[in-house]
């Protein structure tokens, strides 16, 4: 699984899914997930199945996050692109490879709740996409010299 290392000045280090906003562009949901992962990732992917709605209130209305599970078929992360990566301002954005369920424990994953879905329905959600451990190879990327090594998302499409 790839997950985001978010690292944010002034603040503890934490783990998110890809993902953001469900833009005017996008006409569903999946739209905004395949946008997302060429953005965050560099990445095509296939196999997609929703398997989580997260919903919490924000001022006057209401977040929802739809989380999908996905088989990555392609991963150039020299092709990520987008705000977040224009201002370094907005912090780092590092890809972790983790293997779940044991290579989510201790990590701070957000949102909250989505560490104990991940270990208790880890099999289904393989199964879900018919995955066997995948071959991808992440390219190292270069330290935050400000961040030791270790553990440590509106509208949220996660993948």
């Amino acid at each position: 699984m790839l997950l985001i290392r978010r690292t944010k000045a002034n603040r503890p280090v934490y783990f998110t899914t890809p993902g953001g906003g469900i833009e005017p562009g996008d006409s569903s949901p999946v739209d905004a997930l395949r946008r997302e992962l060429r953005e965050e990732l560099g990445a095509t992917a296939d196999r997609y199945q929703q398997v989580l709605v997260n919903t919490f209130p924000y001022g006057d209305g209401v977040v929802v996050q739809y989380f999908f599970v996905c088989r990555l078929v392609a991963l150039d992360m020299s092709a990520r692109h987008g705000p977040e990566f224009d201002d370094p301002s907005r912090g780092r954005y590092d890809l972790a490879r983790v293997t779940p369920p044991a290579g989510l424990t201790g990590l701070r994953l957000r949102p909250e709740g989505l560490t104990d879905f991940l270990t208790n329905n880890h099999e289904a959600l393989m199964l879900a996409v018919d995955l066997a451990p995948p071959d991808l190879v992440l390219a190292e990327q270069p330290p935050d010299p400000g961040i030791s090594p270790g553990p440590e998302g509106a509208t949220q499409v996660a993948g």
